[in-house]
């Protein structure tokens, strides 16, 4: 028994799926002509399709798990389950108006023409603060519908903002914030199946809490050993080596990178010096 897991075959998205499963198991190798690809260690078939296509094979049972934005779960109304956020893909979706635009609050949105790819999301946004408008659905290229005179504002995936900025206009409010998730159709596995989602699972774990860490070493004043340990106390306690300077210590912790910087300035006036901040690819609890 494999357990099938669908990706989009190109995009954004897809290439950070690949990367995850890269992470995995190192010895993936895909190329453009690539459809589908096993991974015998952990009985895993990843299926490279158009994303598009994917719900209808998720829904149909075809495959067993499915990587996507979670935006395109609220716009479809996939009956499905969120496994796992992944860390990843994170974008947010908002509404965008002209540089020059006599809208100022969300009640100036009443009765404006809004160009989207999500009309779903954006009507439901629009009953949600009682406002009524007209909305035009595009499958691309959005940005353009303000300055062709199409739509007063437009609702958008936004990562940098580099696009919007590009095509005259700027962010005016954010509907919601979405990132890469990895899906379960409603269909119970069995125990077989479950137990191979375990050892996926427990892989993908490790890889997303890395992200949160970082492995820090510097060299600090014997004197102020305890108050550093205080302050950067990480999983299990700090490593201590003595130096060759018998007034200084290595010191080592494996801490958040939030924790971390929350405190620099404190660690550099107790004399902290040589900090190595350390990327972690994988850690197992």
């Amino acid at each position: 028994m494999w357990l099938r897991i669908a990706i989009q075959k190109k995009g954004r998205i897809g290439e950070r799926s690949l990367d995850l499963f890269k992470k995995i198991w190192w010895k993936i190798h895909i190329d453009d002509r690539t459809l589908s690809c096993k991974i015998p260690e952990l009985q895993i078939e990843l299926l490279l399709m158009r994303d598009d296509d994917i719900p209808w094979f998720v829904e149909k049972g075809v495959c067993d798990l499915w990587i996507v934005g979670s935006d395109l779960i609220q716009e479809t109304h996939t009956n499905v389950t969120i496994v796992r956020k992944l860390w990843f893909g994170k974008c947010r979706f908002s509404i965008a108006i002209p540089g020059d635009s006599t809208i100022h609050t969300l009640s100036d949105l009443q009765g404006k023409t809004f160009a989207t790819s999500f009309p779903n999301i954006l009507q439901s946004f629009l009953d949600t603060q009682h406002l009524q408008g007209t909305i035009i659905t595009m499958s691309g290229s959005v940005e353009i519908a303000p300055s062709m005179k199409m739509a007063d504002a437009i609702a958008d995936i936004v990562s940098s903002g580099n696009t919007l900025i590009q095509n005259g206009l700027k962010e005016f409010h954010t509907i919601s914030d979405f990132e890469a998730v990895l899906i379960q159709h409603t269909t119970v596995f069995d125990d077989e199946k479950k137990n191979l989602l375990g050892k996926l699972l427990m892989r993908i774990d490790a890889i997303i809490e890395a992200k949160k860490y970082k492995y820090i070493v510097m060299n600090i004043p014997k004197t102020s050993l305890s108050t550093f340990t205080e302050l950067l106390w990480g999983i299990d306690g700090p490593t201590i080596s003595p130096l060759t300077n018998e007034q200084m210590l290595s010191f080592a912790t494996v801490i958040s990178e939030e924790k971390f910087w929350e405190n620099i300035e404190k660690l550099k006036a107790l004399g902290a010096s040589g900090i190595l901040i350390l990327p972690i690819e994988k850690m197992i609890f």
